[in-house]
């Protein structure tokens, strides 16, 4: 019996040892190493840093190729005060109510900043916008005088006298004569006043409004989240066999000036960091502590097995005694 269950839990030790084997060997035979070049850079957050990152690099006479791209950012939160202007058309009407025409509150989302503003009422101004000049004439009339003295008259009558005179293009009317007898001769002097009434056309210039505009500030404190720095990791590979053999290399290069490299901007610093590391299968390693695994258990659950057998054939030696013991008797 002892031989017969150590005989199938060895079959099935034997079999399972079989299936890992087969599963593991399979691996190993898909799996190459490959030869990994690991570069970090750091960017100000206001830096576009892709096309400063080459797609190739070159490595002891090898090219690697850019295969993964890592971004990770600092960032920072600033309450930032924003006053945004927002303005509108109006016509005359609406001069007395323009206020209302405006919104409460105003939701604002520009460079990167998303938030709600309010109004300020006390803010409200309004200008003309659209004015037209036009100019138009009006007819006055005015009157103009003349005095005129009359010298050596014979006598003092008005038949002597001019009835209309002209002044400037304008008929001028007698309108008063006052005769002044002299001592000689019984001959007058006469003093008169013309006047007279004309009409011209003045030219008055007047503005009509045709619009106006009614502006108002919207203000509030926006949370704006700022990127200072980026940590941009690259990985580029190079696919090559090595017959599982463990070699890592590191190698640590800085890059403080880059102003005279093509492509990067001016007065900006990259630091560089490369890391050179070959990464072996290992899967050989694992496949054997599994083995081991397996075969302990084997031994335990034996020894349990062995445990029982022991104490299931004493209590039968024990009951073969008893009963030669009764048949004695």
């Amino acid at each position: 019996m002892k031989k017969l269950i150590f005989f199938i839990i060895f079959s099935i030790f034997l079999n399972s040892v079989s299936v890992v084997f087969a599963t593991e060997q399979n691996n190993i035979e898909a799996i190459s190493t490959k030869e990994t070049i690991i570069k970090t850079y750091e960017f100000a957050g206001n830096i576009d840093y892709e096309p400063l990152i080459p797609k190739n690099i070159e490595y002891k006479k090898e090219i690697f190729i850019k295969k993964d791209v890592n971004v990770e950012e600092q960032k920072r939160i600033e309450n930032v005060d924003i006053v945004e202007p927002v303005e509108k058309i109006i016509s005359e009407n609406d001069k007395s109510k323009a206020i209302n025409l405006f919104e409460k509150e105003l939701n604002y989302n520009k460079d990167n900043l998303k938030g709600v503003l309010k109004l300020d009422e006390s803010s409200l101004k309004v200008v003309k916008n659209e004015v037209e000049n036009i100019t138009k004439y009006d007819t006055k009339k005015y009157t103009i005088y003349e005095e005129k003295t009359y010298y050596g008259l014979e006598s003092n009558d008005y038949s002597l006298l001019p009835q209309t005179i002209i002044k400037d293009g304008v008929v001028l009317k007698l309108i008063t004569a006052d005769f002044i007898k002299t001592n000689s001769k019984d001959t007058y002097n006469c003093n008169t006043k013309y006047g007279g009434n004309y009409t011209k056309k003045i030219p008055i210039n007047k503005q009509i409004v045709k619009n106006y505009k009614a502006s108002v500030n919207y203000k509030g404190d926006i949370q704006k989240e700022i990127v200072d720095k980026r940590i941009v990791t690259v990985f580029y590979e190079k696919e090559q066999s090595n017959n599982n053999i463990v070699d890592i290399k590191t190698e640590d290069t800085t890059i403080k000036d880059l102003k005279n490299s093509e492509n990067i901007l001016d007065n900006f610093n990259i630091k560089e960091t490369n890391k050179i590391v070959k990464i072996e299968n290992q899967l050989l390693i694992i496949f054997l502590v599994v083995i081991l695994m397996l075969f302990i258990l084997s031994l335990f659950i034996l020894f349990i097995l062995s445990r029982q057998i022991k104490g299931e054939r004493r209590k039968t030696n024990e009951k073969k005694k008893y009963c030669e013991y009764e048949y004695e008797e």
